[in-house]
């Protein structure tokens, strides 16, 4: 039986470097579980470098349209249709990123819920751009009084939440219950590159620089002229609101940069989170990327024996 190896950690960890090593050591597909990787014309801003969207070992990189509605499903579909390839040519296959929905559809699955249509979809992000998490999550609430699960912050859950109750009727954790879910792949390995926090943010905060000054403020300004909708996924990506805020006149590019590390390090904490308590308890962590090369070649090595 095949297994699925899993690379996971925090941003600016260094999976990509490790995952470039373990492929042009081992051979193996290395396929994205980035939900901001995922889009065309931005590599910048979403930290994709060239061979991670040159190399045919890379799949699943840079290949969305910004404009395109994409889902984590359709990243499922695609990233299972990418592994089985892999394994049918006798290549091992690393999953590697850091997005917890992906990573935690991978591992856990997804309940089958029914999908809601457009016009739906156009009304929930209407009213959310018009009224803000805050009111959007009590206008939710009273609709269903699950949804007091959901961190309102979280504008994607909330975004399901109301197409699911609107197409339905039914709450969406009313669905999950009726459609447990199924895992993708009953043989996964996760290993979790975990640096010591204060080491990883130095390293944020030269990449946001790094970012700036390289081409982040006109892919920026290519999302603008697309006028895609506050909540679309690669308007979330960090940096993009920062340097809008920067190009409409409100803060100087200094601030941007600032604001971005910012949130950047305020994003890694809470992936520190979920990393520790999301995982399955027999997940690999380790906390350099030295370490993690030598246990993903050893790994791979004695599986494919």
């Amino acid at each position: 039986m095949h297994k699925l190896f899993i690379l996971t950690g925090p941003t600016a960890s260094g999976k990509s470097e490790v995952s470039k090593i373990v492929a042009e050591r081992l051979g193996c597909t290395i396929i994205n579980c980035d939900s901001k990787q995922i889009y065309q014309y931005v590599p910048t801003i979403t930290d994709q470098a060239e061979y991670l969207r040159t190399s045919p070992q890379f799949r699943l990189y840079g290949y969305v349209h910004p404009s395109n509605s994409y889902s984590v499903g359709l990243w499922l579909e695609d990233a299972k249709r990418e592994i089985l390839l892999a394994w049918e040519k006798k290549s091992p296959a690393i999953v590697v990123g850091g997005s917890g929905l992906y990573i935690s559809s991978l591992i856990y699955g997804l309940s089958e819920i029914p999908p809601a249509d457009a016009h739906v979809r156009q009304k929930a992000r209407a009213l959310l751009s018009e009224v803000g998490n805050d009111k959007f999550f009590e206008l939710l609430l009273r609709r269903d009084a699950n949804v007091g699960k959901i961190d309102r912050r979280n504008s994607n859950q909330l975004l399901r939440a109301f197409e699911v109750f609107e197409s339905t009727g039914v709450s969406i954790f009313s669905w999950r219950e009726r459609c447990p879910k199924k895992r993708p792949f009953e043989n996964c390995e996760v290993c979790v590159l975990f640096p010591p926090k204060e080491e990883l943010h130095p390293k944020i905060n030269s990449r946001l620089v790094d970012m700036i000054n390289s081409s982040a403020v006109a892919e920026v300004e290519y999302l603008m002229s697309l006028n895609l909708p506050a909540d679309a996924p690669i308007m979330k990506a960090i940096g993009v609101r920062e340097v809008i805020e920067y190009l409409r006149g409100n803060i100087s590019l200094p601030e941007a940069v600032e604001a971005a590390q910012r949130n950047t390090r305020q994003y890694a904490k809470r992936q520190y989170t979920w990393l520790r308590r999301q995982l399955p308890q027999d997940a690999q962590f380790l906390p350099t990327r030295e370490e993690m090369v030598q246990h993903l070649v050893s790994r791979l090595t004695e599986t494919e024996k």
